[in-house]
């Protein structure tokens, strides 16, 4: 996603250098958000199992 729009700012790309795992992935980025003031994010994965209407449905208002 990052690599066919390179003009956005909507997808971020965190590289790991060590593999921590999902939660430290997703810790990550939450850490990387609220020290950026970002008191709004979402994780879905991208293996089929979550649907993504169900994001907009839940997201912060």
């Amino acid at each position: 996603v990052v690599n066919e729009h390179p003009d956005t700012d909507r997808v971020i790309l965190i590289n790991n250098l060590k593999n921590g795992g999902v939660g430290a992935g997703i810790a990550r980025g939450y850490k990387w958000c609220r020290d950026r003031g970002i008191d709004c994010t979402a994780v879905m994965a991208g293996d089929g199992q979550m649907d993504p209407h169900e994001l907009r449905a839940s997201a912060c208002r």
